[in-house]
């Protein structure tokens, strides 16, 4: 398989193009621009205006936040198919991480304006963009993490004890 088909065949099974037509598929993925990140760019820091929306094609990101004491805590590993930020799926937000290539990646880059666009013209794609929100804000993605705070870390979750802002990997 070469690698258009193969990056196409793992960007239809993203949550994001979940049950819409090929043909929206299509048109979507037709309307993005591909940028490519080098292993320890930073996509964006933490509340950087929201001006685009990413999905990663190949690569590895981490999102991450620094704690009071100033350690970094690694909310989250990002692999192909998943979108970048969800929050970038409401237009005027800033983002609530820095998002850093671990791996040389590959992305599909959206205008959030446009994005907004298309989620109203294609009503299955502005579900499924409201589905990984509400799934990120509530925690379900990942089971350490209850919420994802604007400005903080997050609270502990099946965690014995409190959260004291220790959790992560110290950079």
């Amino acid at each position: 398989m070469d690698k258009e088909n193969k990056n196409c065949s793992s960007l239809d099974k993203s949550e994001l193009f979940a049950g819409l037509p090929s043909s929206v598929f299509k048109e979507v993925i037709a309307s993005a621009r591909p940028k490519d990140f080098a292993s320890s760019d930073v996509m964006f820091f933490v509340d950087d205006p929201i001006r685009q929306v990413l999905l990663l094609t190949e690569g590895l990101v981490k999102k991450s936040q620094l704690s009071q004491g100033g350690r970094e805590a690694i909310l989250r590993l990002i692999v192909p198919g998943e979108v970048i930020s969800e929050t970038a799926l409401v237009p005027g937000g800033t983002h609530s991480s820095t998002a850093q290539a671990l791996q040389d990646c590959k992305v599909l880059a959206w205008d959030s304006a446009a994005f907004e666009a298309a989620s109203v013209c294609f009503p299955g794609l502005r579900k499924n963009a409201h589905r990984i929100l509400e799934r990120a804000s509530s925690g379900t993605r990942t089971p350490l993490f209850r919420g994802i705070h604007k400005k903080g870390l997050a609270t502990a979750c099946n965690w014995p004890g409190s959260f004291d802002g220790s959790f992560g990997t110290e950079s």
